[in-house]
């Protein structure tokens, strides 16, 4: 079977995938239908520079009856020399992170486990870059990351890109994006503030969302008032709940085809990461 989806004017048909590559491969997880990709930006390859965005998708052990939905986001900063590393070691150690603390008897994911997820995250690149004999800042990224309960949703970001849920009331941002002192800059898992200036977001069972690196913003997002543009997601969020489960692992090569096209690099030069979930029955 062939998979088609229409977005953003762009129309991808995407055909069975072999082996899975270094990503995440898209399909179905328990009760999520989820699809993931990232795309390298039309700058960077006029650069030769590699993709440095970084995404994880995985569950966790039943809690609650069913397991979490765990889902993170991180982009290189570009002045960093360590970018890609930085990114694919920020999602892994968040990944982590979950699954260690899921393990413990009457453990909780609130605010403070975030708190120290960050402060994870920013230890273990201080530990990358000592290793390398480079300052810290060779390994900035920023971090945004989803865990989706069976009655909760905990979100939390320190940076760009942005995180939208909808709660079977709507799409909604559940946090501003973190703009810097200074035009295009954002603030970073290895910055000294990161455990208090990280955003959390604590609400109610969610059934669709969307994570995204700062490459898809302008596309993803109103800029006037950064309400979710309704007519980018649709397309996405109808066609992966519909496909058959044998074809749900399909949408990756086709999202990842969206990613690359010329009409989204028209509007943005930055590599784009863009993870989509949503229940099904």
């Amino acid at each position: 079977m062939v998979v088609e989806f229409f977005a953003f004017g762009v129309q991808v048909y995407a055909g069975h995938r072999g082996e899975a590559g270094a990503t995440i491969r898209l399909g179905l997880s328990v009760s999520w239908a989820i699809a993931s990709a990232a795309a390298v930006g039309s700058s960077h390859l006029r650069g030769n520079t590699p993709c440095q965005d970084a995404y994880l998708v995985d569950t966790l052990p039943m809690i609650l009856g069913e397991p979490a939905l765990m889902a993170f986001v991180a982009d290189g900063a570009g002045s960093a020399s360590m970018a890609e590393q930085a990114a694919q070691a920020a999602v892994g150690t968040a990944a982590e992170h979950c699954r260690q603390h899921a393990n413990m008897i009457g453990a909780s994911f609130d605010a403070a486990f975030i708190s120290q997820l960050v402060r994870s995250g920013r230890a273990a690149m201080v530990s990358l870059a000592d290793n390398a004999g480079l300052p810290v800042r060779e390994f900035a990224c920023t971090l945004l990351g989803v865990l989706a309960f069976r009655d909760q949703t905990l979100a939390f970001q320190i940076g760009d890109g942005g995180i939208v849920l909808d709660h079977g009331d709507g799409l909604a941002l559940a946090i501003t994006p973190m703009s810097g002192e200074y035009v295009n800059m954002t603030h970073f898992l290895i910055d000294d503030d990161a455990e208090t200036r990280v955003a959390v977001q604590t609400s109610a069972r969610v059934e669709r969302m969307a994570l995204f690196s700062d490459g898809l913003q302008r596309l993803a997002l109103s800029l006037q008032d950064l309400t979710p543009h309704a007519p980018f997601f649709a397309p996405f969020f109808q066609t992966l709940g519909k496909v058959p489960s044998p074809t749900r692992e399909q949408l990756d090569q086709a999202l990842e085809q969206f990613l690359s096209s010329d009409k989204v690099n028209a509007r943005t030069d930055d590599d784009k990461t863009l993870i989509l979930a949503c229940r099904v029955a």
